[in-house]
Parts: C-alpha cells; sequence; structure tokens
C-alpha cells in the first residue's frame, strides 16, 4: 500500500508452493511451508528457500524443525551481537537425504506423530481455562455460605451479625481513645475520629442470597481504624519515573497483582527518602492491594516477605480489621461476580479506566462469623492446592510433549523412525535408488532450475 510503482525484477521475489521461508533476523532460523500462495512476495527480513525437484519441501521443512538443525544454527550465529542467518550460512547447511521414498515415509510419520502430539497439546491448554472456571465456582460456592452449609448446622452458637457489630465497635472505640491519650500524653494533636467508628449493615438488593448469620456490609466498614488503613497511590507527579532506582523500598504496580495472586517480580524502587514523604501510601504485609488503573479491580495480598512497600499511582490498598474480617476472605469475595460488578460500575471511563478509593470505599461485601471465614479460608486454600497441583502436573506434560516432539524429528533424522528403504528393499527383494542418484538427478535439473526461477532460489 502506498507504493506508486512496483519494484523492479518482482518475478524474482515471487511465492510459490513447496518454497520454504526461513527468517534471518529477530526470531533467527524459524521457517515455513508455503502450502497454497495467492500471488505474493516475500519480505527482505526473509530468507526464501527452494528444494530442487524430486526432493520433498515438507521433508526439508522437518529438518529445519529438528534439533539438529537448530544445533546448527546455533553455532552459526554463536558470538554475534544481534543473531543473523544468511543465504551463504543456510548453503553451508548438511541436511542428511535419504531416496525419495524414503522422504515420503519420514514426511508421513513425522505429521502422523506430530498431529497427535498436537492433539494432547490442544487438549492441556484447555485445562488452564477449566481450572480458572473451577477456582471461580469455589470462590462463588465459598462467598455465598454453600461451602459451609453443614459446617453452620454443626457450629450453629456463632456471634450474631447484630451482636458483632457492638463488640467491634466498643473494640474500635476503646483504641481510638488510647490513641487520643497517647497524643494527649505526647503532646500532640488529637487524631481524627475515624468515619468507620461504627461499623454498619447494609441493606442491599444484589442477587445473592446469603445465610442468616451473615450481612452486608462496605469495605470501608472492614477496614482499620488506623491512619491510612483505606489509601490510594501518589497523586500526579508526586511519584514517577524520575523517582526510581535500582534498589531501595519497592514499589507495588498493577504487573504485581494478577488474578488473585502477588508477583514478587519486576519491582522498581524508590529511595528511603522519598518513601518517607509518601507515608500515607505504604503498603504493609496482610493489606489488600486493588488495581485502580487499566486492569482495574484485580486484587491481592501483600505476602508476609515483603515487609515494607509503596503503592504506586494505579493502585488502591486496604488494612483490614481483623477482628471483623480476615483478608484472604475479602481477597475471595472481590473475585467473584457480584463483587466485579460493582467494581466496573464504579470505574470511571475516562481516558484510562479509574477506580478511585472512594468508590472502592462503598464497595459492598458480603461477611460471615469470624470463624466461618477461617473455615472457608482454609476449605478454599486446600481446594487451590489440589488445583495448584493439577497445574503443576498439566505444565510438566506440557513441557514432556514439547520434548516429545523434538524427541521425534531427532530420530526421523537419524534414521531411525521408519524402516530405510535399504531395509525395505533387503525384505522384498527388490533394487531401489540410493541417494546417491537422487543427488545426480538433482545436479543434471540444477543448470534448468536456475533458468526457469532467474536465479533467485537456494538450492540443495
Amino acid at each position: 500500500p502506498g507504493c506508486k510503482r512496483k519494484p523492479e525484477n518482482i518475478a524474482k521475489y515471487l511465492l510459490y508452493p513447496g518454497d520454504i521461508l526461513v527468517s534471518r533476523a529477530g526470531s533467527v532460523g524459524l521457517s515455513y511451508v508455503v502450502k497454497e500462495c495467492p500471488e505474493s512476495i516475500f519480505a527482505s527480513y526473509l530468507i526464501r528457500f527452494r528444494a530442487i525437484p524430486p526432493i520433498e519441501s515438507d521433508f526439508i521443512g522437518l529438518y529445519l524443525k529438528s534439533p539438529q538443525y537448530w544445533l546448527t544454527i546455533a553455532d552459526e550465529t554463536a558470538g554475534i551481537a544481534i543473531p543473523n542467518v544468511n543465504a551463504t550460512k543456510l548453503k553451508r547447511l548438511e541436511i542428511p537425504l535419504p531416496p525419495l521414498a524414503e522422504q515420503k515415509r519420514i514426511v508421513a510419520k513425522v505429521e502422523e506423530l506430530l498431529s497427535r502430539v498436537n492433539v494432547v497439546r490442544e487438549r492441556l491448554a484447555k485445562v488452564k481455562d477449566i481450572l480458572k472456571r473451577f477456582r471461580q465456582s469455589v470462590l462463588a460456592t465459598a462467598c455465598s455460605g454453600h461451602l459451609t452449609a453443614v459446617w453452620r448446622k454443626r457450629y450453629p452458637n456463632q456471634e450474631e451479625a447484630g451482636q458483632l457489630i457492638v463488640r467491634i465497635y466498643q473494640e474500635r472505640l476503646r483504641q481510638y481513645e488510647r490513641l487520643c491519650f497517647a497524643a494527649k500524653k505526647e503532646g500532640q494533636k488529637k487524631p481524627r475520629k475515624p468515619s468507620n467508628l461504627e461499623p454498619q449493615i447494609h441493606h442491599t438488593e444484589f442477587e445473592l442470597e446469603i445465610p442468616d448469620s451473615w450481612f452486608w456490609t462496605s469495605l470501608k466498614d472492614i477496614a482499620s481504624i488506623k491512619q491510612y488503613a483505606m489509601s490510594s497511590g501518589p497523586f500526579g507527579s508526586a511519584l514517577g519515573n524520575k523517582d526510581y532506582k535500582n534498589f531501595g523500598v519497592p514499589v507495588i504496580r498493577g504487573k504485581n497483582i494478577q488474578n488473585g495472586f502477588f508477583f514478587l517480580k519486576d519491582f522498581v524502587y524508590i529511595s528511603e527518602e522519598k518513601a518517607a514523604e509518601l507515608a500515607r501510601s505504604h503498603a504493609e504485609p496482610g493489606d489488600v492491594v486493588v488495581v485502580a488503573v487499566g486492569t482495574s479491580g484485580q486484587a491481592a495480598i501483600v505476602p508476609n516477605n515483603l515487609t515494607r512497600s509503596i503503592l504506586s499511582q494505579n493502585c488502591n490498598k486496604i488494612s483490614v480489621d481483623k477482628s471483623l474480617a480476615l483478608p484472604e476472605f475479602v481477597l475471595f469475595f472481590l473475585q467473584i461476580e457480584i463483587a466485579k460488578n460493582q467494581l466496573r460500575e464504579k470505574t470511571t471511563d475516562t481516558a484510562r479506566p479509574f477506580l478511585s478509593l472512594t468508590n472502592l470505599k462503598e464497595t459492598f461485601i458480603a461477611i460471615p462469623p469470624l470463624e466461618e471465614q477461617q473455615e472457608i479460608v482454609h476449605r478454599v486454600a486446600e481446594v487451590f492446592k489440589l488445583a495448584e497441583g493439577i497445574e503443576r502436573k498439566v505444565a510438566t506434560a506440557v513441557s514432556n510433549a514439547q520434548r516429545l516432539k523434538q524427541a521425534i524429528l531427532a530420530k526421523a533424522f537419524r534414521g531411525e523412525l521408519v524402516p530405510t528403504e535399504a531395509e525395505l528393499a533387503r525384505q522384498e527383494g527388490r533394487s531401489y535408488e540410493p541417494a546417491s542418484d537422487l543427488l545426480a538427478k538433482i545436479k543434471a535439473q540444477e543448470k534448468e532450475v536456475k533458468r526457469k526461477y532467474n536465479k533467485s532460489s537456494l538450492t540443495i
């Protein structure tokens, strides 16, 4: 598109079925056999490789995927700053060439076996989605009370919601009074009275029936009353690329939070001095971090081995009051559809989707008695442990399938996958055309092929 004239000698670059394309830069050595090709030409970063008939293009194409080939390519590209392969290097490739009939048998057998391997790999790939749906089903069952229905019958004498709210209020009030007393003793200003000192029971119209012993409340109500218990990352230019260092206090970003898991990698860091300036954005082990920008609503718990960290601009955090709720249960609830829908509705649609701290505070969550939360967390952890075990086995199977593919190709080009033409000829009492005769025919045809394709192809 946009070209005013065709390149000169365009016929030189036309592709035909059976042509093999080899990447000479970037993904060095990757190849593809052209099957059906409307009139088109190949890009400058590709080398067109054309096998001389009667050599099977598919046979050469399989060799270019074999371990033997990749070892050769590794030798050819070793010591080069930017790996590359050129036509001269490809011409030096030594390819084991059996008689034509044996080439056909090798291609047929390899394609048969690889198709089986591919079926296995496709089935294994589906397991990941199955396990994802399984986890979602477990969380939905856990956060609706169905997972612990029998447990509640066995332990019916749980603290009622109203009694729990009164107790939590009294505990928080005593805690606040202690803070006020400590401030007065040290001659400091009295701390601001927390807005969630008395947690509230909310009535909602969500399509989620919960047990009578559970109640709806907001994330703000289950947060601790300590200062900055619910906080966001720094505003505007308070934190940016200019502040990042190679070491120091790690900064939590959206990429650290994925599908309920916290990833301890890909951190950027800031100095201790900068971290002191951003006290309101500190995060501690056990805090629930919720992504606010981009993939908003993703959540995870800060692990115990991340003793000190800072939120980036695209994260919010909740320090949960553990006498009312467990961080793990809060995380479970934030991953079910009722919570996800709320977070989506509360995300503003600006240049980038954004979940504000104010809106996050008003997100509702169904809370069971603390002992039932502990039971739910325990049961979910056990089930997820089984799922993780399956994932590890699947990952091993995927790796084995890839190794099996390479083993099949390696055997094929060592002459071990199918009976050789010489062996079959002996068994059947017949003669056969050895590869040397095939090469002689190829040499005889080479001049004709070069003339036909205007000397544009690589030959064997």
